[in-house]
């Protein structure tokens, strides 16, 4: 019972955390950063998408509609990434406040 209660376990914080530690390194700048994200917010999709479906307890697909959400938010930033980065000729700088 105690390998069961570890699989679920591992399950949930799948969902759970990996959701939120891909928002985190959406933020980051670096290369190396957007690829942890799409991991993260990849793997946290995948097992969310399977406790919203498979999981008949209100917990479950909370914890799954957490993960999903997050996770589809952070793949979101990354890819939508360029359109947010300001782009600008070197012979015509933007303006300073």
């Amino acid at each position: 019972m105690e390998s069961l209660a570890l699989v679920v376990a591992i399950i949930v914080a799948i969902s759970f955390v990996g959701g939120p530690v891909s928002v985190l390194l959406s933020f980051l700048p670096q290369t190396a950063a957007k690829v942890g994200a799409v991991l993260f917010g990849a793997c946290s999709a995948v097992v969310s998408v399977y406790l919203l479906v498979v999981s008949s307890a209100i917990g479950g697909r909370l914890f799954g509609l957490f993960g999903l959400a997050t996770s589809g938010f952070a793949l979101w930033r990354v890819f939508t990434a360029r359109r947010r980065t300001p782009h600008w000729e070197p012979r015509n700088p933007p303006p300073q406040p």
